[in-house]
């Protein structure tokens, strides 16, 4: 039987005598019984309990979790690493990277900075040559690899932004101008990820500027012009 943590151990952080509460992003998360005990450790630093709370999300499999709570409430290298580490064994390298490139910004005794650093500068070599090779099997595949390709282009958003703009547009371009209406969600999906790499390299101007272009040219697509105008295409 699945048993409910006690959020109250681990999502009340004290800083300075101010309590954090975390608890509406662990909400309903249930926790497998070899993770329990480790719910119910004390814990006597408020640093421990942001590195436990934080990493248990990485290994739950809550990444996007994980990675929306340490925006605001990692505050150390030390957190920043262990949440590194977890997200590496559960597979989520791009994530990773970031969180530990996070890290390198934030406080830190002098020997986990030396170690964070190698760490991160190795991660960074290999995750490279694995989106290197990665790209070249993705880059022609269709319609039914879509979401294959989509995972493809978070990894390589931060060191390929170009590749994934270029790939993402032409693949919304050819749905929106053979005119399949029934696809536009589709090719607003990878418009998504084209804005995304445009941020990514601060090119927010020049997607805006693509945007209206788009939205000129086929302003006669009315269902395809109320999906481009969704907020989250700004």
């Amino acid at each position: 039987m699945k048993a409910i943590c006690d959020t109250s151990s681990i999502i009340k952080l004290q800083r300075g005598g101010a309590l954090d509460c975390l608890g509406q992003l662990f909400e309903a998360v249930l926790i497998p019984p070899a993770l329990q005990a480790e719910c119910r450790k004390p814990k006597t630093r408020a640093e421990g309990q942001t590195e436990a709370y934080l990493t248990m999300l990485a290994r739950l499999g809550q990444v996007d979790v994980a990675m929306k709570a340490a925006e605001t409430h990692m505050q150390s290298q030390g957190e920043a690493f262990a949440l590194a580490q977890a997200l590496r064994e559960q597979g989520a390298l791009a994530q990773a990277l970031d969180i530990a490139r996070r890290g390198s910004n934030l406080t830190g005794q002098d020997y986990l900075q030396h170690k964070l650093a190698i760490w991160t500068s190795e991660l960074a070599e290999g995750l490279e040559g694995l989106i290197d090779k990665t790209i070249k099997a993705v880059r022609n595949l269709g319609y039914y690899h879509s979401e294959l390709v989509h995972r493809v282009m978070d990894a390589a958003v931060a060191e390929h932004p170009d590749w994934v703009i270029d790939n993402a547009c032409r693949r919304a371009e050819e749905i929106i101008d053979a005119g399949r209406a029934n696809a536009y969600h589709h090719a607003v999906d990878w418009l998504r990820k084209a804005r995304a790499a445009y941020l990514a390299s601060q090119r927010q101007s020049q997607w805006s500027t693509y945007r209206t272009k788009l939205m000129a040219t086929h302003g006669r697509k009315y269902k395809l012009m109320s999906l481009l105008r969704h907020r989250d295409l700004d």
